[in-house]
């Protein structure tokens, strides 16, 4: 999965390091599934909306995030599972990856390949599916 910063998180990453302003990192975020990708503007793309579609939320921590050993790229350990939808989701092409509670975008990115969602479907990323490259 191809992904970036969201400028939101790209700001308060720079105002950290550089002037000092203290970020309250997150420690869990939300997972939003796009039928057109979002770009690095918070806004952008398309959320999938309707037939019990929710964000994911997923806690902060090893369990689920184990530490970047190499390579810059960060995965998911456990399997992500959506609702089941109750109704068709439309072809899901990307995810943004929020604070939790709010619509404050960390990280955004396409899917490997499309995934069309159709009623009584769930849609997941298996272990090590779901995966964040830093550039």
């Amino acid at each position: 999965m191809a992904s970036g910063k969201m400028d939101y998180f790209s700001q308060k990453l720079d105002d950290q390091v550089l002037a000092g302003v203290a970020y309250a990192f997150p420690t869990s975020i939300d997972i939003g599934l796009y039928t057109a990708t979002p770009s690095h503007t918070n806004g952008s793309g398309t959320e999938v909306s309707g037939g019990s579609y929710a964000r994911l939320q997923e806690t902060c921590n090893t369990t689920n995030f184990p530490s970047i050993a190499s390579g810059q790229v960060i995965t998911n350990n456990v399997t992500f599972a959506f609702v089941t939808s109750t109704a068709s989701w439309g072809t899901v092409t990307g995810v943004e990856v929020f604070e939790h509670g709010n619509n404050n975008g960390l990280y955004f990115g396409d899917l490997t390949a499309n995934q069309a969602v159709n009623t009584n479907n769930i849609f997941q990323f298996t272990a090590g599916n779901f995966s964040l490259t830093e550039t």
